[in-house]
């Protein structure tokens, strides 16, 4: 390691030492937003026959 760096490390510790463990902003992972998807057609006739399986009715013809 060149003293340059070294000193650059040093100056960045100290930072961290004059704050006084103040938690950083970004600590948190990023928040995963749940977007809603259009529900494509062969899904949407998968659930209705699952649905008419369950509920004991007749399964519709697509």
């Amino acid at each position: 390691m060149k003293s340059e760096q070294r000193r650059g490390m040093v100056k960045r510790l100290n930072q961290l030492n004059d704050n006084g463990g103040k938690v950083t902003p970004k600590a948190a992972p990023p928040i995963r937003r749940n977007y809603l998807r259009k529900q494509m057609p062969v899904q949407i006739e998968r659930f209705e026959a699952l649905r008419a399986r369950v509920m004991g009715l007749k399964e519709p013809d697509f």
